[in-house]
């Protein structure tokens, strides 16, 4: 019930956890948009905007590494 009384508001702590994982997340989210360029333009041109589009769905579905597995998964035509 300690949770309740609001105390954990006035800890630092918490806040710098807070803001560390917020970073985190935006670096991440970055990183996931630079990966999906390389990959898309791999891609045909015709086919790159919905490469984008399900890479970006994957990556929001999953946001760990999402987009990565289905890169993963579809290796190039070039090397079957």
């Amino acid at each position: 019930m300690e949770f309740f009384a609001f105390e954990w508001v006035s800890n630092p702590q918490i806040w710098i956890s807070l803001l560390t994982l917020t970073a985190l997340e935006i670096v991440l989210g970055i990183d996931n948009l630079v990966f999906l360029t390389i990959i898309t333009n791999r891609l045909p041109i015709h086919q790159r905007e919905a490469g984008r589009k399900i890479g970006m769905c994957a990556a929001t579905a999953r946001p760990r590494h999402g987009a990565r597995r289905l890169a993963v998964a579809q290796p190039p035509a070039g090397r079957r």
